[in-house]
């Protein structure tokens, strides 16, 4: 059996995190495996991190060039399995594998909850159209199989789609504690104030991940005399209106002393490591891996309700989450931290290697 796991330039985040988990779990099997970026690595990306094959062009293509390269790998490789994790890589699998005379599947990781993302209001219209497109093939088409990260997802989609069930499979994320633990043994990048609260916001600076929802709040909690330190851990462009609507509000509310952004750093589980409460004020997610990686690290978390599985990742513990846009609530729980404890795995398991080999093989 052969599977090429199809990626779109290494971009830093918790999709291309497990991209390269499932990648390394089923490298170490005796299924063929090589990894396809459709666009040059992001500068982050560190090939050491992956245990196989990993191929991608020298400079940026046009979409029908992306097309004619991946049309070309595939045509050579003949892989059994194409996985791919986004709607945009997505496209280009699709067609490229229309001009080829291959029998190949298709295992789309569908990347969120669709009733919450088509909610978004800030989603632009033509991304939405394109998304729907997508799902349409993606649930008709018998040369794709569908997999949700939770149950709740696979019902979400079922539900919002008016599809059958049976066309969706779940295969919870892994978690690779290993690599997690020794990762975390590195020096922090991050300045800890050893007199101050240290909160961690960890992803990437735009709207979906609500850090403009977090600064409202403490903006509140910088009113109580709490002394705090934001550390911003994630990718940001200085170019983007929803960045530039952050640092107006540290400004206004006069946080620049008490907010640090620090971009994108290579190894996030020191961070996560060093700080004393991890904050996750999304608007909405797939499934929050950070959250995982938390827990294993004994942190005090504060969630907000971004996706259905939060409640089973946090024991369903209401202490741990809030509603988001209930910024007193938000504001109320960084206050009165001391009070929380440290929440404990849920009854959200991730795969084990063996379990997603197995599911791979299935489809021979």
């Amino acid at each position: 059996m052969k599977i090429v796991f199809v990626e779109n330039g290494f971009l830093p985040g918790g999709a291309q995190n497990v991209l390269r988990q499932f990648f390394n779990m089923v490298s170490v099997s005796d299924i063929k495996t090589s990894i396809l970026s459709l666009r040059p690595p992001h500068r982050s990306f560190d090939e050491s991190n992956y245990s196989g094959v990993v191929c991608y062009p020298e400079k940026r293509l046009g979409k029908f060039s992306e097309i004619l390269y991946a049309y070309k790998y595939f045509n050579s490789e003949k892989p059994d399995v194409l996985f791919c994790t986004s709607s945009n890589v997505f496209w280009v699998v699709y067609i490229s594998l229309f001009f080829t005379k291959l029998n190949t599947k298709i295992f789309f990781r569908y990347p969120t909850t669709p009733s919450l993302e088509m909610k978004d209001k800030n989603m632009p219209k033509m991304f939405g159209l394109l998304l729907k497109c997508t799902n349409f093939i993606l649930l008709k088409s018998k040369r794709v199989r569908l997999i949700a990260q939770t149950e709740e997802i696979a019902r979400d989609i079922a539900s919002y789609y008016k599809v059958d069930a049976r066309k969706i499979d779940v295969i919870h994320n892994p978690i690779d504690t290993d690599y997690i633990l020794e990762k975390s043994c590195a020096e922090s990048k991050i300045i800890i104030d050893k007199t101050a609260l240290n909160i961690l916001f960890l992803g990437r600076v735009r709207y979906a991940k609500g850090l403009d929802f977090l600064l409202h709040a403490l903006e509140l909690a910088n009113g109580s005399g709490l002394k705090f330190v934001l550390h911003v851990v994630g990718d940001f462009d200085v170019s983007d209106p929803y960045y530039k609507m952050c640092i107006e509000l540290i400004d206004k509310y006069k946080l620049r002393d008490s907010v640090v952004l620090y971009g994108h750093l290579e190894n996030p589980f020191a961070e996560i490591k060093a700080c004393d409460l991890f904050v996750l004020p999304s608007r909405r997610e797939g499934l929050p891996n950070v959250l995982l990686e938390c827990l294993l690290f004994g942190k005090k978390i504060v969630s907000t309700n971004c996706v259905p599985v939060i409640e089973r990742i946090l024991s369903c513990n209401p202490d741990y989450i809030v509603e988001f846009g209930d910024i007193g609530s938000l504001s109320s729980k960084i206050i009165n931290h001391r009070a929380l404890s440290s929440p404990k795995f849920g009854n959200y398991k991730p795969v084990q290697p063996e379990e997603f080999i197995r599911f791979l093989k299935g489809f021979q």
